[in-house]
């Protein structure tokens, strides 16, 4: 029977996806990603990340270790304190879904999630869809999918972390797992904390002069457990729960925060359950997730004004997986129920909620000679209903062809239509939000090639995306803005990813291109043709590891582009380029049967002045110690 594997060495874990090829075997395989089906790499650029290449100097965190995928571009709000938002190929971070071991996390509420909530300590991979595919990832996937995939240990393994660092930082860690007779335990608790007080230059009234970022603290628990069975069913059931509190001092007017005292508070569980079984020539699985979390504002002023909110989301889903002959079925129903209760909801209850249903198959069929798939071609449908908006269709079609038998190299193209439904921000937020709102509506068009070679992975692509039913804000009056339907953008752009071993996988290489330009292209608009506010037209980052025995070093390198802040493109919202350089070395040595890990980085080298927010600044050179000890 068919199976599809990843045909890659261990290395290639950081660079594209070489799904796609075809064996004979006597058994279905646990699929390997949970993001799409294994295939599916095979029509779309799928990058996936191993936190253990990339989780350094300054890279810990999930926003971190991103800037490593092409297309790919984190808008930072400033240090561990300020929000990390996930822009794909030119498209809002709300046009771009967040998974947790391939369930929902997107935030239902304002439609995007804060990537510095996970560290690489929890993460065993992360997997980076580039191009909209809602018809297998449901609303939101215009710009594409990042898929967070848990550590599963093996029993017995354990590891800790600690760690400190400039301006009051900290770190600690520790996890490990045990059997628990025909199941395995796992579990881990972390810790964070930053006083954030940089010092950044800034222009006073034509004076530069240096202040310290205030108000800027930042600390974050997380505990997270899990259980796994393999036999008779395969059965994986994980809780995650996360505090935290950050100061927010807002954008810096004359070298002082907006917001002195301003501070978040918020409280976080995610839960995940799955089961999966396979059959001589199928698979199915039944998953369930459910999030809950708080979110308190307050504004610090001497008369406080607090603003809580509560979230609650579940979402059940079921997937088969059917081969007949040389053709591929994937079916799939899941269901889905929102509830967000607060403060500034412009509804009489004080609280909206929303169900959601969904259906989708796919099919797909394999030409092939031998055992060599030379031309894969794809179908998906997909039907949604909401209880508060209308339904929604969604399509895929994909093609991919390996043109000659002996060379590892393979030709793709891929086209979709999508949606985005909006949040209930955009619906409900008083004195902005907008019950009439429409579906966003967008094409997608992807064209590629990958090569893949036992010690080399060259990856490069072009991509077009245009949405219409845009939603911006619409000024109602002097001091009003309303959201609307009113806004079309394009985005089109070309990509390219190298990844290397050299010198008997001694040193590691990795460089990522991207050029793009994500243009306002509203009909008779203001701004029609202007550049989209915080899309860079360029993004270049490369990383370099080298191993001799116990001691490893590393560097990398990130350029961003000018961008805008406003849709205007104003000389005054203009956000200069910049570029980062980070290094590290790191001395691992076996010690009474354990890994002792000794690490020293430094994050901007040269000590770079920059924003990638208007007047959010960012720290400048800054150094960090760790001691790590893991099981062998």
């Amino acid at each position: 029977m068919l199976v599809f594997l990843r045909a890659a060495p261990a290395w290639s874990q950081e660079g594209p996806d070489t799904t796609g090829r075809v064996y004979e075997m006597g058994e279905v395989l646990v699929q390997a990603s949970r993001l799409v089906s294994p295939v599916l790499s095979a029509y779309q650029p799928l990058t996936v990340i191993d936190p253990r290449n990339y989780a350094f100097a300054g890279n810990e965190t999930v926003a971190g270790m991103l800037k490593f995928v092409p297309g790919l571009f984190v808008k930072d709000y400033g240090s561990s304190a300020g929000l990390k938002l996930l822009q794909l190929r030119g498209t809002s971070s709300s046009q771009a879904v967040v998974l947790v071991d391939g369930m929902p996390y997107q935030s239902a509420q304002n439609g995007t999630v804060d990537l510095s909530a996970f560290t690489g300590d929890e993460i065993e991979r992360l997997e980076v869809l580039r191009g909209g595919n809602t018809a297998a990832l449901g609303s939101g996937a215009i710009g594409g999918a990042v898929n967070i995939v848990t550590r599963r240990p093996r029993p017995g393994a354990y590891r800790a972390r600690i760690g400190g660092g400039s301006f009051g930082s900290w770190h600690a860690d520790a996890s490990g797992a045990f059997a628990l007779g025909s199941m395995l335990a796992h579990g881990g608790v972390s810790r964070e904390y930053t006083r954030g007080d940089f010092p950044f230059p800034y222009d006073a009234f034509g004076r530069v002069t240096t202040a310290r970022r205030e108000n800027n603290d930042y600390a974050r628990t997380t505990l997270y457990a899990g259980l796994y069975l393999d036999d008779p069913a395969q059965v994986r059931l994980r809780a995650r729960g996360m505090q935290r509190h950050r100061g927010v001092p807002g954008a810096v007017v004359q070298g002082a925060p907006t917001s002195q005292r301003a501070s978040i508070d918020e409280g976080d569980l995610f839960v995940t359950g799955e089961a999966a079984w396979n059959g001589s020539d199928m698979r199915q699985r039944l998953a369930l997730g459910l999030r809950a979390n708080s979110l308190r504002y307050d504004d610090g002023r001497q008369a406080p004004r607090v603003y809580a909110y509560f979230n609650r989301q579940l979402n059940l889903d079921w997937k088969g997986v059917y081969l007949v002959g040389s053709t591929l079925i994937e079916a799939n129903t899941s269901g889905s129920l929102a509830d967000l209760r607060g403060d500034n909801l412009d509804v009489s209850s004080g609280d909206v909620r929303r169900l959601a249903g969904s259906a989708w198959i796919r099919v797909e069929r394999v030409f092939r000679q031998a055992s060599v798939p030379l031309v894969m071609i794809e179908g998906t449908i997909r039907g949604e209903t909401y209880s508060d908006q209308p339904s929604a269709l969604s399509w895929s079609a994909g093609g991919s062809v390996t043109p000659i038998e002996d060379v590892p190299w393979r030709l793709r193209a891929f086209v979709s239509s999508n949606y985005r439904v909006p949040s209930f921000n955009e619906q409900y937020y008083r004195n902005f939000g907008n019950r009439e709102l429409a579906p966003e509506r967008s094409l997608n068009f992807d064209l590629g090639a990958t090569l893949s070679l036992k010690s080399l992975q060259v990856e490069a692509g072009w991509f077009f995306i245009t949405t219409r039913n845009r939603i911006i804000a619409v000024p109602r009056s002097p001091v009003e803005w309303s959201a609307k339907n009113v806004g079309r953008a394009q985005s089109t752009g070309f990509e390219a990813r190298v990844v290397a071993a050299m010198f008997g996988e001694a040193v590691r290489v990795s460089g990522n291109y991207t050029r793009l330009r994500a243009t306002d292209r509203t009909t008779g608009g203001l701004h029609s043709g202007k550049l989209l506010p915080y899309s860079p037209e360029e993004l270049v980052s490369a990383l370099v590891r080298f191993r001799k025995g116990v001691v490893e070093l590393g560097a990398s390198f990130q350029r961003v582009s000018h961008q805008y802040a406003l849709s205007s493109n104003i000389p005054e919202s203009l956000v200069p380029s910049y570029y980062t350089v980070d290094c590290f070395a790191a001395l691992d040595v076996m010690v009474e049967g354990m890994w002792l890990s000794l690490r020293a980085d430094v994050v901007n080298l040269t000590d770079e002045s920059y924003e990638i927010v208007k007047n959010f600044p960012l720290p400048g050179r800054r150094y960090s110690f760790e001691l790590h000890v893991s099981s062998k």
